[in-house]
């Protein structure tokens, strides 16, 4: 028994498990104070011109589905509530609601939920003038709420979604 405490495989091999505890341990302290939010923004340059042939994909949340990126094979379901809609997949089984909490002239205020026992997704969709353009914002603030694994999510949360955001976006803007 005392050769094999003396091994020094047996010594790398320990000391590397220790390495790895203390290294498992201090990720798990710093996610402690990691913020578990997340704000991701992206937009998209369009002429006065292109606002008006997609006024009504961008007016009427019926159409959302046109431009908003969806699981593929999905349909957007109005509800009872005049500004809720369901997100139904091939099977017509809800996978998310959009509730239109606000709408401006220049925008919408609404809240995504993706499934029934996560946390609600804010967003808001608005028109920014920038001279003889318009900048079409598409903003997503939300928490992370999976555990010890959140913060570290949150920080590649934008990566994540922000290609989503960047397609709808740019589909939306070439609708005529």
């Amino acid at each position: 028994m005392a050769e094999t405490l003396r091994n020094p495989t047996y010594l790398l091999v320990r000391s590397g498990m220790r390495v790895a505890a203390l290294v498992v341990t201090l990720l798990v302290v710093a996610g402690f104070f990691l913020p578990s939010d997340y704000v991701i923004r992206r937009s998209q340059l369009i002429s006065s011109d292109q606002m008006q042939s997609i006024g009504l994909a961008w007016q009427d949340a019926r159409l959302w589905h046109r431009w908003m990126p969806l699981p593929e094979g999905s349909s957007v379901r109005a509800t009872a509530l005049q500004d809720r809609f369901e997100v139904l997949d091939g099977a017509d089984v809800i996978r998310q609601t959009i509730q239109i909490v606000d709408r401006t002239s220049d925008g919408f205020h609404f809240i995504v939920q993706p499934v029934a026992n996560s946390s609600p997704i804010d967003n808001k969709l608005f028109l920014d003038s920038k001279g003889d353009t318009l900048e079409l914002v598409w903003e997503i603030r939300g928490e992370l709420s999976v555990g010890f694994l959140g913060p570290y999510l949150a920080l590649v949360a934008d990566s994540i979604a922000g290609d989503n955001l960047v397609k709808g976006l740019s589909v939306l803007s070439k609708l005529d």
